[in-house]
């Protein structure tokens, strides 16, 4: 029906998280999926929210995580879970790297 990840990261220099978020202890969804039968049940909020009960400590800065904002479900779902852009990345490659 549905399963989550996640776990905790501390930015540290040189790391993708250094500078985008401040020092500390950060908890982060990895990965979030429902199975096309049962959405609009509220499974996927349910999973949000006990990934978020794992997740917490006293020392827990907050949360993050990683959507792809092309997919016409992610966005809408984490915004209405409370998540918001920290930063977007865009890639493109050129015609001739698919050849």
């Amino acid at each position: 029906m549905g399963m989550v990840t996640g776990g905790k990261r501390s930015p540290i220099p040189g790391d993708a998280l250094a500078g985008r978020l401040p020092p500390g202890e950060w908890g982060y969804v990895g990965t979030l999926a429902v199975t096309a039968a049962a959405r609009g049940r509220g499974i996927g909020r349910a999973l949000t929210a006990f990934a978020h009960d794992g997740l917490f400590s006293p020392s827990l800065r907050g949360t993050f995580l990683s959507y792809n904002p092309t997919n016409p479900l992610s966005p809408v779902f984490w915004h209405r879970q409370g998540y918001r852009p920290l930063w977007t990345t865009w890639a493109v490659s050129p015609a001739t790297a698919l050849r």
